[in-house]
């Protein structure tokens, strides 16, 4: 059911009106028609009435109703749109708040990240100026250790350089003294050539004695011999591994110091590595110096080493270079004799003495590595391994009977020139200068007239160094 006004769509139903009859009884025909049709017409009058009265009702019921409806309609209209209105107002009013919330958020985030931002920034600098602090104090304690270092090592080099003065003082005492001494029985020619044979014949005794009391004990040992063959053969490979580098021949001379280095608790062993190193030294003399004279600078380097550091060694090393060649003494004698051709050291295979070449290239490389031992040996203390022993034997040589001297000997001292020459020269300057006189007006001259062919190679040489150029052979690389 519904209740209200109704709308324009609605059928409403009205009640018919209910027509009046009227019963008139004892009435007169004509009376009775009368009143009859009289009664009618009233009550057919009331009925129009009541009739137009409804109907008028009616009308106005359906104008009110329309009017109502109409009113309706524009009041759920209004109703609509203000709802949609409110709709409308709510709708903003959630996107507005939506909007400020969102803001808000957005605000919130900005801030927090910019507090987030400051307080990074302020970390990244508190821990920088931290950093910088630390680094100031570091540079500071840096500063003040390298100040102090600084000072220990003047105070350092103060103390070498008085050492190193007081050294070379005594050293230039004792080169001077020898260098007269030398100059002297030159100048006297007086050299005790009994007492330089007899030098000569000590070395070769001592082969004898480092075979018999060396050697042979280790060859009767099989486990001994073992061993050191094994080290024997290390020796070898790092002897192979010898170049023209320092820093490389630095490294061989390192692990060669390691294979002797083992043998230092047992004297038998030690002293057995000592000669075979000695040996092996001059047998690369003669068979690669001869060839090659540059490579007699690494195994110079190696010799100085190991005669510096272990003193036993110049024993060995004097030993095996005076049997092979006894020119480092200034020693020579005549070679008509077997002995002589011996002591000169004259190698003989199946009854024949080796050819005169190949005899002057062997002794000519063992003299290249004495020079530049020598040539390397800054002290006084080698014995026939340093300036004074090159002094020493070249005054000799230049003393020798002319009547012993073959074309070997102007091998070794053109051998020896372009060694050690320039760094004599530096040494002994001016007593050098007569020495060079010498040899090119004394020896070479003489030699060239007997027409030996290394004189005029020694002569050559020696003229080279009048205008300062000295002919020596170059020097290792770093």
């Amino acid at each position: 059911m519904r209740f209200g006004l109704p709308i324009e769509s609605e059928e409403v139903l009205v009640q018919q009106p209910v027509v009046r009859r009227v019963k008139v009884e004892h009435l007169h025909n004509d009376d009775a028609n009368y009143f009859a049709r009289s009664d009618e017409h009233e009550a057919y009058s009331e009925v129009q009435k009541e009739d137009e009265n409804r109907k008028s009702r009616i009308a106005d019921f359906e104008t009110n109703n329309k009017t109502s409806a109409f009113e309706t309609e524009l009041l759920l209209l209004a109703l609509e749109a203000s709802f949609k209105v409110a709709q409308l107002t709510q709708d903003n009013t959630i996107e507005r708040i939506i909007e400020y919330e969102r803001k808000v958020r957005e605000a919130e985030e900005l801030r927090r990240k910019q507090e987030e931002l400051r307080r990074k920034q302020e970390e990244e600098r508190r821990q920088q100026e931290e950093k910088k602090r630390k680094e100031e104090e570091e540079r500071r304690r840096e500063l003040a250790r390298q100040e102090e270092l600084k000072r220990e090592e003047e105070l350092k080099k103060k103390k070498e350089e008085a050492r190193l003065k007081e050294k070379k003082m005594q050293e230039e005492k004792l080169r001077k003294q020898k260098l007269a001494e030398e100059e002297a029985k030159r100048k006297s020619g007086n050299t005790n050539w009994a007492s330089v044979a007899k030098e000569v014949e000590k070395w070769r005794a001592e082969i004898v004695n480092i075979k018999q009391n060396v050697v042979a004990p280790i060859n009767q040992n099989k486990e001994a011999k073992k061993s050191l063959n094994t080290l024997k053969r290390r020796v070898n490979v790092k002897f192979g591994q010898l170049s023209n580098s320092v820093r490389q021949c630095q490294t061989v001379c390192n692990e060669m110091l390691e294979v002797i280095e083992l043998t230092r608790n047992d004297t038998q062993a030690y002293k057995w590595i000592l000669n075979f190193i000695s040996k092996a030294l001059i047998s690369q003399a003669e068979a690669e110096v001869t060839v090659k004279p540059t490579a007699a600078l690494p195994l110079a380097l190696l010799t100085n080493v190991f005669l510096k550091r272990y003193p036993e060694f110049k024993y060995f090393l004097t030993a095996r270079f005076v049997k092979k060649c006894c020119f480092i003494l200034g020693y020579s004698c005549s070679i008509d004799t077997e002995e002589g051709r011996v002591r000169m050291g004259w190698k003989r295979s199946d009854d024949k003495w080796e050819d005169e070449v190949k005899y002057e290239e062997r002794i000519g490389g063992i003299m290249t590595l004495w020079a530049a031992i020598c040539r390397e040996s800054h002290s006084s203390s080698l014995g026939d391994f340093d300036q004074s022993a090159e002094w020493r034997a070249i005054a000799r040589i230049l003393n020798t009977d002319l009547s012993v001297v073959t074309n070997v000997h102007f091998v070794i001292l053109s051998n020896w020139w372009e060694v050690s020459a320039q760094s004599f020269y530096r040494t002994y300057y001016k007593q050098a200068v007569k020495l060079f006189n010498v040899i090119e007006k004394g020896l070479a001259a003489e030699g060239k007239r007997k027409s030996f062919p290394a004189a005029t190679r020694l002569q050559l040489l020696v003229e080279e160094c009048w205008s300062r150029k000295f002919n020596t052979i170059k020097s290792m690389e770093a």
